[in-house]
């Protein structure tokens, strides 16, 4: 029998198909999530479903490729399943002390981000459903350095030729993020990350590019990817791309801009004991008047 203060069993699904940890390090792969603050592990939950959703959509588990060997055992088998499921976690999530921000790195080699988050909003697109509350951006990473221009530079040289040919000029961009970094000079970075992509001789765009680099800089870690038709995205924010008006901030009014409200009564009290006194003339009387003090 059920305890009568028993809670009932959630329908959600639980998504521990990923472990946490709280640092962000050089050499992962992943998205880097925003999301509405105060709301981080409703946050960590959708976005573990919505990733698990298109990779197992789009990045199927190839088992037909593993020989299968028939001397082994039933129990064997089941136990080497068991272990497999155990070891075998494609997402890690990664808290962060920015406020807001989350990030899942994914070890598949198979797994692309910039090609996985195009096609989650191409089916986004087709099918019209968010399919998120709580999520705001999703920048792919497709590689993590040491916040330092020497790194920066040596990771960029790795992701961006191969999206530049010599043989014709592509349009391009720079979106650029710092977080609690002052040590980077941006326009050094810039110009330095610049020199990489013009030395075959492409042409800076900034409404309509065809490659845009994201550079995103989160204390002492960069992360970098180069994307085709971001703007097609808006840049991978959901609510843009949807259309769905952002959430208005409440701020609290400061003490010194608080009107009180007018209270007329103590003005009318004396008036109508001004009345009194009045009426009252000529007659042999002591009138004791009251003291009305008023609200400072």
């Amino acid at each position: 029998m059920k305890r009568k203060n028993q809670k009932p069993e959630s329908k959600r699904r639980n998504f521990k198909k990923f472990k946490y940890t709280n640092q962000l390090r050089p050499g992962l792969k992943g998205f880097l999530i925003t999301f509405q603050r105060e709301k981080e592990g409703k946050c960590i939950a959708e976005a573990g479903e919505l990733l698990s959703e298109y990779c197992e959509k789009f990045y199927p588990k190839l088992d037909n490729e593993e020989s299968k060997n028939d001397n082994v055992s039933i129990e064997d088998d089941l136990k080497n399943e068991l272990q497999n499921v155990k070891t075998k976690r494609p997402f890690e999530c990664i808290k962060m002390r920015c406020k807001g921000l989350v990030f899942f790195s994914i070890d598949d080699p198979r797994v692309d981000p910039a090609d996985l988050i195009c096609k989650i909003f191409q089916d986004i697109k087709s099918t019209n459903q968010p399919k998120t509350r709580f999520i705001n951006r999703i920048v792919p990473i497709q590689i993590t350095s040491q916040a330092n221009e020497e790194k920066i530079l040596e990771a960029a040289r790795t992701i961006i030729p191969p999206h530049f040919p010599i043989d014709y000029p592509i349009k391009w961009k720079i979106e650029y993020k710092s977080r609690l970094n002052k040590d980077l000079n941006k326009q050094s970075l810039l110009s330095k990350i610049g020199n990489i992509v013009n030395e075959r001789a492409h042409v800076v765009d900034l409404n309509n590019p065809k490659k845009t680099i994201f550079c995103e800089i989160i204390m002492n870690i960069c992360g970098l990817s180069v994307v085709s038709d971001a703007n097609q995205y808006s840049n991978f924010n959901i609510r843009t791309f949807m259309g769905v008006p952002t959430i208005p901030v409440k701020r609290q009014t400061p003490v010194d801009q608080i009107q009180a409200p007018v209270d007329d009564s103590v003005d009318d009290y004396n008036h109508d004991f001004n009345d009194d006194l009045n009426d009252l003339n000529g007659l042999d009387k002591k009138v004791v008047v009251p003291e009305v003090f008023e609200d400072e």
